[in-house]
C-alpha cells in the first residue's frame, strides 16, 4: 500500500520546507553548542555585557542581552551569528584556536553573512605572533 507523501497539496516542494529545517538546526546548533561553549569559556555575564555594548549597526540588537531570551528568533539567530566573533575577539581566554573554530562553523553556513568591516574569511589568526 502506498501512501500519499505529506507535502502532498501543498503549492510548495519539499526542497523548501526541508531547506528551511537544515538551516533551522543550523542555526540552533550554533545558540546550544558553540554558544554555550563561549559563554563558559569567557563567562555568561561578560558574554552578555558585550552583546549589550554593540553599536546600532545591526537591525537587531540585544539591547537586555542574550541570557534572558529562551527562544530565538531568526533574526535573533542570525544576529547572535554575525556577532559572535567581534564579541570574543581579543578576550583574554580566546586564542587562535577558538577564533579559527568559530570561523570554520561559520563557513559551512550558507547564508552567513559576516559583519561589515574587514573580511576574515579564510584567515587564520596566530595571537601568539601579533602582526
Amino acid at each position: 500500500m502506498i501512501e500519499e507523501p505529506c507535502w502532498a497539496g501543498l503549492s510548495i516542494g519539499p526542497s523548501v520546507f526541508i531547506k528551511q529545517d537544515i538551516l533551522h538546526v543550523l542555526h540552533k546548533f550554533i545558540w546550544d553548542h558553540p554558544g554555550k561553549w563561549l559563554k563558559k569559556l569567557i563567562g555568561e555575564n561578560k558574554m552578555d555585557c558585550h552583546f549589550i555594548v554593540q553599536p546600532p549597526i545591526h537591525a537587531q540588537r540585544f539591547t537586555g542581552g542574550i541570557l534572558k531570551i529562551s527562544q530565538a528568533s531568526r533574526q535573533e539567530h542570525h544576529t547572535y551569528q554575525r556577532l559572535m566573533l567581534p564579541i570574543i575577539f581579543g578576550h583574554e581566554k580566546v586564542d587562535a584556536k577558538v577564533i579559527n573554530a568559530i570561523w570554520c562553523r561559520q563557513d559551512i553556513d550558507p547564508l552567513y553573512d559576516p559583519p561589515p568591516g574587514p573580511r576574515f574569511k579564510g584567515l587564520s589568526v596566530d595571537l601568539n605572533n601579533p602582526v
